[in-house]
């Protein structure tokens, strides 16, 4: 980069500094500035897109999470019934004992004088 400026400058036949003073000229403020603004311009352009990229990677992980998150919602809906399921077994088999022993104890209370 430097030696862009150095042929820049050559090119023009103007020097960087002024002799009286050993400051940089107004041209060559003007020079850096404006390669600045670039340098700073390109940075941004690199940022914005590397902001995009990022966007999309997290639209991306979203629409995936959503996928399994609807997917372990059915599997466990499903499991539930399942349980809901067994839970009602439990619960015939449970009335059917207890019906068996009211009967049983209703036939020992016939049985004894």
């Amino acid at each position: 980069m430097l030696i862009a400026q150095n042929l820049d400058v050559c090119k023009n036949k103007t020097s960087r500094f002024t002799v009286a003073t050993g400051q940089p000229s107004p041209s060559a403020t003007a020079f850096r500035m404006s390669t600045s603004t670039e340098r700073i311009t390109a940075l941004d352009q690199k940022l914005e897109h590397k902001i995009i990229t990022l966007d999309q990677r997290v639209d991306g992980l979203d629409g995936r999470v959503m996928i399994k998150l609807d997917a372990m919602k059915t599997e466990l809906i499903s499991e539930i019934r399942r349980v809901d399921t067994r839970i009602d077994a439990v619960e015939r088999e449970l009335h059917i004992a207890i019906d068996v022993r009211e009967r049983l104890a209703a036939l020992e209370a016939c049985r004894t004088p």
